[in-house]
C-alpha cells in the first residue's frame, strides 16, 4: 500500500470520512444545547429546555454514527468480494 499513491490517497480520505463522526457527534450536541438554552430564555423553562435540547442533540449524534458504522460494514463488505473475485 505504501508504494501505491491511489490507496494510500483512499485510506487518507476514509480516515478523515468517519473521524469527521466525532465531530457530528460534538455539534449535534452543541446544537440541541443551543436550541434548549433558546427555549428556556424564550419561555423561562429552565433547564428542561436545554436537557430536551441535549437529549434530542444526542440522539441525532448516535443515529449519525451508527449510519457512519453501516457505510463502512457495506464498504468493507463490498471490498471483501471484490478480492474474492
Amino acid at each position: 500500500m505504501a508504494d501505491d499513491p491511489k490507496a494510500r490517497g483512499r485510506a487518507i480520505y476514509e480516515g478523515a470520512r468517519y473521524s469527521a463522526s466525532g465531530i457530528e457527534m460534538a455539534l449535534s450536541v452543541l446544537v440541541g444545547y443551543g436550541i434548549g438554552w433558546w427555549v428556556d430564555g424564550k419561555w423561562g423553562t429552565d433547564p428542561w429546555g436545554m436537557v430536551i435540547g441535549i437529549a434530542f442533540g444526542f440522539a441525532a449524534g448516535v443515529r449519525s454514527l451508527l449510519q457512519a458504522a453501516r457505510r463502512i460494514e457495506r464498504a468493507s463488505a463490498a471490498e471483501e468480494a471484490d478480492r474474492d473475485e
